[in-house]
C-alpha cells in the first residue's frame, strides 16, 4: 500500500512539474501569450450597424476610443450615444471635447467610479429607451468587462457588439505597458471586483466565449467516476476470473484484471458526446467520424481484452481503417499542411497526398506503439495525463473548448484509472484503454489543425509523445535487423529491458514521466516561440532522448539481468493490498 502511494505521489509531482515548467515557457513567450489574453478580454465584433453606440472609457487612452466611435457612428441608425467613464476631471473633459469635435455628442452619461450606479443607471437606459442592439466601444483590454456588465444589465435578447481599439503586443514594452502586464492584471483584478459586487457573469455572455466551467466540471465528474468504476470493475473481472496470467513474455507475477482501460474510454467519449450534441466548435462531420472510429477500437479491444484474441491483421486493418477515415474527414474541412523546421536550416512544408500519407501512418503507427510500451505499471496512464495536459493547456489558450475537453477528459480519467494502476497495479489497462488512449493522442494535432489552422501543430503533437515513439521505433527497427518478427509479443522494449534487469516499476515508470514533462515543455516552447526557441526545443528533446538511449543501452549491455515470471498464483479482491 504505502509503496502504491509513493508513486502516485511521485506522478503528482511530475504532473505540477510540468504545469510549472509550463507556465515558465508561456511568461518567456509572453508576447504570444498576450495575444491569447487579448481574445480573452475582448468580444467578437460588431455585424451590424449599431442602434446604440456606449463608449466606456476607463483609462487614459480617450482619444482611441473616441476615434473609433466617430468611425461607427451613423446619423440614420445611431440613436443613442452613452459615455460611461472612469476617469479624472481633465479627462472627462478631453473625452466630451474630442467626440464633440468628431460630430458626436453624447445622449447619457454614466459614472462607472462606482460599480452599483453603472449597473442601476445602464439597466434604467435599456428599460426606459427599449434598445434594439448596441456596441461597446472601449479600449481592447477592457471589452470583456464592457460587454458582459452592459449585457447584464440588458435584456438577455438584445445583442450587445464590441469595437475595441488596436492591441499591440511588444515583447520589450509588454511587462512595463499600460497595455501589458499592468493593465491586463488591474482588468482581471476589477472583473472579479463586479462579479463579486453586482454577481455579473463574465463567462458566456457572448457567442463563442469558452466554456471554463463546464469543461471543468466535466473533468472533475470523470475523474471520480474513473476512480470508483475502476475499483468495481476490478472486483467484477476478479469474481469473473477474467486475468492476465503471467508467462514467459509477462513483467508482472501475480495474475491481475485487464481490461479496466474501457473505462477511459467509455468515460471520455460518454462525456464528449453529452458536450457535443449541446454545442461544439468542432465540425459536426468531423467529430463524428473521430467518435465512431474510437468506438469501433475500443468495441474491438474490449473483444480482444475479455473474449477472444484478435488476429494482429485484423487489428492492423482497422486501425489503418480508422485512421484513413480521420484524416480524410480532416481534409474534407481543411486541407491538411505539415510545416517542419529544421533549424538554421529552412522550412519544409508537406500537403496533399503525401501529408495525408504521413498522418494516416502516423495515427496507425502510434496507436499501435501506445499499446506496445503499455507494459510496466502505470507507464501509459501516466503518458496519457502529462501528454493530455499539455494538449489541454494549448487548445485553452487557442480557445478550441472540444478538444480542450476531449485532452482535459484523458487526463481526469486517466488519472482516475492510475490511482489502481500504480505501482504495484490492481488492474491492468489492457487494449480498450491503450488503443483508444493511442489513436485519440495522434488523432489530435489532425483535428487540432482543422481548428486552429497551425501546421506546426504536427511537430508538437510528435514531440510531446517523443519518449514512446523513441523507443517503440529504436525496438522495431533492432528486431527487424536481427530477423525477428516485428509483430510477434516480446519484452524487448527499452522500458521493459530495464524493469527486467531489475529496476522497479515505479522507477521505470517515473523515468519516462519525467522525459514526457521535458518533452511536453518543449513541445509547448516549440510551439509558442520564434525560431530560435524551436531550435532550442528541439536540442533539447534530442539531447535528452539520445542520452537515454546511450546511457540505458550501456547498462544493459554491462548487466542484461532477467528473470522469469513466477508460477502463477490465485488473487482476492485483497490480495495486492
Amino acid at each position: 500500500m504505502w509503496l502504491r502511494f509513493r508513486n502516485y505521489a511521485i506522478a503528482i509531482l511530475l504532473f505540477q512539474l510540468l504545469v510549472f515548467l509550463i507556465s515558465v515557457v508561456l511568461l518567456v513567450n509572453v508576447g504570444w501569450l498576450g495575444e491569447r489574453v487579448a481574445n480573452a478580454l475582448t468580444a467578437p465584433p460588431a455585424n451590424q450597424p449599431p442602434e446604440t453606440l456606449i463608449a466606456w472609457m476607463d483609462g487614459e487612452d480617450v482619444a482611441s476610443v473616441a476615434e473609433r466611435v466617430k468611425e461607427l457612428y451613423r446619423d440614420d441608425t445611431t440613436k443613442h450615444v452613452v459615455l460611461v467613464y472612469d476617469l479624472t476631471d481633465a479627462e472627462l473633459e478631453q473625452a466630451n471635447e474630442l467626440m464633440t469635435a468628431n460630430g458626436v455628442t453624447p445622449t447619457h452619461v454614466i459614472d462607472s467610479s462606482s460599480v452599483s450606479n453603472t449597473s442601476v443607471e445602464l439597466q434604467a437606459f435599456f428599460n426606459a429607451n427599449q434598445i434594439a442592439s448596441a456596441t461597446v466601444v472601449s479600449e481592447w483590454y477592457h471589452g470583456r468587462r464592457g460587454v458582459c456588465t452592459v449585457q447584464a444589465a440588458a435584456n438577455s435578447s438584445i445583442p450587445i457588439g464590441f469595437a475595441g481599439t488596436e492591441s499591440i503586443f511588444a515583447e520589450n514594452n509588454w511587462w512595463l505597458s499600460e497595455v501589458g502586464m499592468v493593465g491586463v492584471a488591474t482588468e482581471f483584478a476589477k472583473t472579479a471586483y463586479y462579479t463579486l459586487i453586482r454577481q455579473i457573469p463574465f463567462s458566456g455572455c457572448w457567442s463563442g466565449d469558452f466554456p471554463f466551467v463546464l469543461v471543468t466540471f466535466y473533468a472533475g465528474v470523470a475523474f471520480i467516476l474513473s476512480g470508483l468504476l475502476v475499483a468495481a470493475l476490478r472486483s467484477y473481472t476478479v469474481r469473473r476470473q477474467m486475468l492476465d496470467i503471467a508467462n514467459e513474455r509477462s513483467l508482472h507475477k501475480i495474475p491481475t484484471p485487464r481490461g479496466g482501460g474501457v473505462l477511459i474510454s467509455t468515460l471520455t467519449l460518454v462525456m464528449l458526446v453529452s458536450v457535443a450534441v449541446r454545442f461544439s466548435d468542432l465540425p459536426f462531420g468531423l467529430l463524428a467520424v473521430y467518435i465512431a472510429m474510437a468506438v469501433l477500437l475500443t468495441c474491438m479491444s474490449l473483444y480482444d481484452d475479455w473474449i477472444r484474441a484478435v488476429t494482429t491483421k485484423v487489428r492492423l486493418i482497422v486501425h489503418l481503417l480508422s485512421a484513413m477515415l480521420v484524416v480524410a474527414a480532416s481534409f474534407t474541412f481543411r486541407p491538411v499542411e505539415i510545416a517542419v523546421q529544421i533549424p538554421s536550416v529552412t522550412m519544409l512544408f508537406i500537403s496533399g497526398i503525401i501529408a495525408a500519407g504521413i498522418l494516416v501512418v502516423w495515427i496507425t503507427g502510434f496507436t499501435n506503439m501506445f499499446n506496445f510500451m503499455d507494459g510496466v505499471d502505470g507507464i501509459a496512464g501516466l503518458h496519457a495525463v502529462l501528454v493530455g495536459t499539455g494538449w489541454s493547456i494549448l487548445f485553452f489558450l487557442e480557445g478550441e473548448s472540444t478538444l480542450a475537453l476531449i485532452s482535459l477528459l484523458i487526463v481526469a480519467t486517466s488519472a482516475g484509472f492510475l490511482v489502481h494502476n500504480t505501482s504495484p497495479a490492481r488492474i491492468f489497462m489492457g487494449d480498450s484503454g491503450s488503443v483508444f488512449l493511442g489513436f485519440t493522442l495522434a488523432s489530435l494535432p489532425v483535428l487540432g489543425f482543422v481548428g486552429i489552422g497551425d501546421p506546426h501543430l504536427f511537430v508538437v503533437g510528435g514531440m510531446f509523445v517523443l519518449p514512446f515513439v523513441v523507443d517503440a521505433t529504436y525496438t522495431i527497427i533492432k528486431r527487424w535487423r536481427n530477423g525477428e518478427n516485428i509483430l510477434e509479443a516480446h519484452r524487448k522494449h527499452l522500458y521493459q529491458r530495464l524493469a527486467l534487469r531489475g529496476h522497479s516499476h515505479g522507477g521505470v515508470t517515473g523515468l519516462y514521466g519525467f522525459m514526457t514533462v521535458i518533452c511536453v515543455t518543449c513541445g509547448i516552447f516549440y510551439y509558442t516561440g520564434n525560431s530560435a526557441a524551436r531550435s532550442v526545443a528541439m536540442g533539447v528533446v534530442a539531447i535528452m532522448i539520445t542520452t537515454y538511449m546511450l546511457v540505458t543501452e550501456y547498462i544493459l549491455a554491462a548487466k542484461p539481468f532477467l528473470y522469469k515470471a513466477s508460477n502463477p498464483v490465485s488473487i482476492t479482491d485483497s490480495s495486492q493490498d
